[in-house]
């Protein structure tokens, strides 16, 4: 009866199959009326085990409470024709059975006393190890995974005593010590495999020594970084093999915490094995290569975060740095209006948003009187890249492999690796700490409204700038990551190249400067554009805010308040700083200001009336443009009101966001 229950509930084809066998045997046996004590435990264990596997998932450990209830029947149907002395040799055996698997657990309770500092341990040292990892400090990672691999293998010797080893007899207890002891025999392997492999990693061959880096020394970190990606695959691998929903709660949760800080990590150990198989090619190391620089400052703003002043031709040959040309971004486009240009390789989109301030809107848009001076008012900087990259050869320069965009605070980064520059034609020097203040204030101290002086003096800088770099010796990759990281979170310094895989790599560490995607809770910034030909921008004060409103439908309301102010002065400064093209009085602010959000823009309200907006796309996003003319002094604050698609979730509510680099930095 046992064996037939087992075969009407199975699932499994083979469970099945062993309980109709075992069916078979006891109606034969039954049949013949015989009587095999052997062939019936056969039988019933038979049965038993195909009812505990039979798969019942209305709950965990269903199967095998319904065996545990099985056995009590066949049990209780066998007591009354046990002889009395056969009741106390069963009633002795079970208690005996009970009374070795206490003494299991309390030797498996002993083990795990003497081994559970050591597992503590060594969790936390492998997490720390995945986190120093993704932070690039390799020295200190591999010693975080030595410290695991020791620690894990304690336990494993640990559960692999004799003192635990009987516990391996009694059901449930036995998995959680054979995975326990599965794993960190695993684990110990591989992370001791990953430490070593850190070991080959010497970060101080990845330095730039002397103004040039070793490229061979670059290529020989491939090889130790796949095999670190391949031991922490390898250690997924075994967490995966031991998972079992009897796993205690504990172990579990320490199981899950250690596997997502290894999925979090990945992308970084992707993009690093990506960046040091692609950096020998970007780096000259197959032969030269030539980068554009473009140096913009906020002070002027457009929506990329500044307008171009001036530009530098990089070549990079085998590691080492060199400047083929510097000059003031005026000589481009002086040359690129004499040109018969057309942009071919402009997107429909760039054009059709910004081609009429700079490029006619065409097919291919030709060259117009300041497009070099506007080229940086889109956000999406892998459209502005293109354009400045076919540009430049329209401008007398040579092809090149990519384009970067630097503002005044990258540029005192770059400084602070090089030392301070001298700039004889206004009798400075300019510090590292006092770049960016420099750039974007202190220069316009020294001008005059002829403003040449000061424009050779920026010409002068941006020259030294990268000529410091032919002599330097500058710090390990994440002394510059910490460094350089923030610069580019806010969007301040953005690379492209004409590789695509290259441009992969750029966008994976933040630098190709594209858009983030819309979320279900939409999204939202806003940028703005002087409009004005003036250097006004550094006492533009832009704050904002974003939230989701519920409504009373069930709906939802992505609700943005934007407020601007013009802190400009009147007078003190030179007129090209504070005047403007328009004949506005001095200290007005004219702004081209873009909001971008979802599609579903229902309201644009500026000092709370209703104001029009000319719409438009970029890279995902819809904008909504409009002219704003701000007195010194003034400030005016927009609302936007945006339906979202769906229902209100009780869920924190998150819209994209992503912000447009001004004069001052974020404050962390």
């Amino acid at each position: 009866v046992a064996a037939a229950f087992a075969a009407l509930i199975g699932i499994h084809v083979l469970v099945v199959l062993v309980a109709v066998v075992a069916c078979a045997i006891g109606l034969y046996l039954a049949g013949q009326r015989l009587d095999g004590p052997m062939v019936n435990v056969v039988v019933t264990g038979a049965a038993l085990v195909a009812i505990s596997r039979s798969g019942l998932g209305v709950f965990l450990g269903l199967s095998t409470l319904v065996a545990v209830g099985v056995v009590l029947l066949i049990a209780g149907s066998a007591w009354g024709a046990i002889s009395q002395f056969g009741r106390r040799r069963l009633v002795a055996g079970v208690g005996g059975l009970l009374g070795l698997a206490l003494l299991s657990l309390a030797g498996l309770a002993a083990a795990g006393a003497a081994v559970r500092d050591d597992a503590t341990a060594a969790v936390d040292d492998a997490r720390l190890g995945v986190d120093l990892l993704g932070d690039g400090e390799y020295d200190a990672a591999a010693d975080a995974f030595d410290r695991a691999a020791v620690g894990f293998g304690a336990v494993d010797d640990g559960l692999s005593s004799p003192l635990a080893l009987p516990a391996r007899l009694v059901p449930v207890v036995s998995q959680n010590v054979r995975a326990g002891s599965t794993l960190a025999s695993a684990a110990a392997g591989t992370l001791g495999e990953a430490a070593s492999a850190l070991r080959d990693v010497d970060p101080s061959r990845l330095r730039v020594e002397n103004g040039a880096l070793d490229i061979d020394a670059v290529r020989s970190v491939q090889a130790p970084l796949e095999r670190v990606r391949d031991s922490l695959s390898a250690l997924e691998g075994a967490v995966g093999d031991v998972r079992s929903p009897w796993l205690l709660n504990r172990l579990d949760t320490e199981l899950d915490e250690l596997l997502v800080d290894v999925d979090d990590q990945r992308p970084n150990l992707d993009t690093a094995i990506d960046a040091v198989r692609l950096a020998p090619q970007m780096l000259g190391g197959d032969g030269e290569r030539r980068y554009l620089v473009l140096f913009t400052t906020p002070a002027e703003v457009r929506g990329l975060g500044g307008f171009i002043g001036n530009y530098a031709e990089v070549v990079l040959d085998n590691g080492r740095i060199d400047v083929a040309i510097a000059g003031r971004r005026s000589d481009l486009e002086e040359r690129l209006g004499a040109a018969d240009f057309n942009c071919e390789v402009c997107s429909e989109e760039f054009l059709a948003r910004y081609g009429r301030y700079g490029m006619t809107a065409g097919p291919g848009g030709t060259a117009a009187a300041r497009t070099w001076s506007n080229l940086t008012m889109g956000a999406f900087y892998p459209d502005v890249a293109e354009a400045a990259a076919s540009m430049y050869v329209a401008s007398g320069g040579s092809a090149v492999d990519g384009v970067f965009v630097m503002d005044p605070h990258s540029v005192e980064a770059v400084m602070k690796l090089g030392g301070a520059v001298d700039i004889p034609e206004l009798g400075v020097t300019v510090s590292p700490d006092g770049a960016a203040e420099y750039i974007l204030r202190d220069q316009y101290e020294f001008a005059t409204d002829s403003n040449g002086v000061r424009i050779d003096a920026l010409d002068v800088l941006a020259a030294q700038v990268f000529l410091q770099l032919q002599t330097a010796t500058l710090p390990e990759p994440s002394q510059l990551a910490d460094d350089f990281g923030p610069l580019v979170e806010e969007r301040r310094l953005l690379g492209w190249s004409i590789d695509a895989e290259e441009r992969a790599l750029l966008d994976n560490v933040g630098l190709l400067g594209t858009l983030p995607e819309l979320g279900p809770d939409g999204g939202f910034s806003v940028s703005l554009t002087n409009a004005g030909a003036s250097k006004i921008d550094v006492f533009l004060d832009r704050q904002v805010s974003v939230e989701i409103v519920d409504k009373d439908d069930g709906g939802r309301t992505l609700v943005a308040e934007v407020s601007l102010r013009n802190d400009a002065p009147t007078e003190g400064l030179p007129n090209f700083v504070i005047s403007n093209s328009l004949g506005l009085p001095n200290g007005t602010s004219r702004l081209f200001v873009t909001f971008y959000g979802p599609s579903t823009l229902d309201l644009v309200t500026m000092d709370g009336e209703p104001v029009a907006t000319e719409p438009g796309t970029e890279a995902g996003w819809s904008t909504y443009s409009l002219f704003v003319t701000l007195p010194s002094g003034a400030t005016s604050t927009f609302v936007l009101e945006f339906s979202l698609d769906g229902t209100a979730n009780t869920g924190p509510q998150q819209p994209v966001l992503f912000e447009q680099p001004l004069a001052d930095r974020i404050e962390s």
